[in-house]
């Protein structure tokens, strides 16, 4: 793993246990932003709802606008207060759960 991916890691995974200690009886998560950038200590408001919804996918993570490295991660959604990213990797129109249906081609 590279240094920003260890990185982009923590901080998911702090975002995770804050969601784990009662933030799903909250209607808006304080997260950490969670581009991997070292000296990145800037939060941001999402939603619960959107927040499982982004959990969904292994590859995505939400960052403050500006953070993203477009090299690396590719801009999925923009919101006021926040940009969901996917990590370079083939393109997945559905959630990896939604797209095992049947008579899917790829099912």
């Amino acid at each position: 793993m590279t240094r920003t991916e260890v990185e982009r890691a923590r901080r998911q995974a702090e975002n995770e246990k804050q969601f784990g200690e009662g933030g799903e009886d909250a209607a808006e998560l304080d997260l950490l932003c969670e581009c991997g950038g070292d000296a990145c200590a800037e939060r941001l408001a999402v939603s619960v709802l959107d927040y499982l919804r982004v959990r969904r996918w292994d590859g995505r993570f939400f960052l403050v606008p500006g953070h993203e490295d477009l090299e690396l991660e590719n801009v999925v959604e923009r919101h006021k207060s926040c940009l969901v990213v996917q990590t370079r990797e083939p393109f997945r129109a559905f959630p990896p759960d939604e797209r095992r249906r049947p008579g899917r081609p790829w099912s």
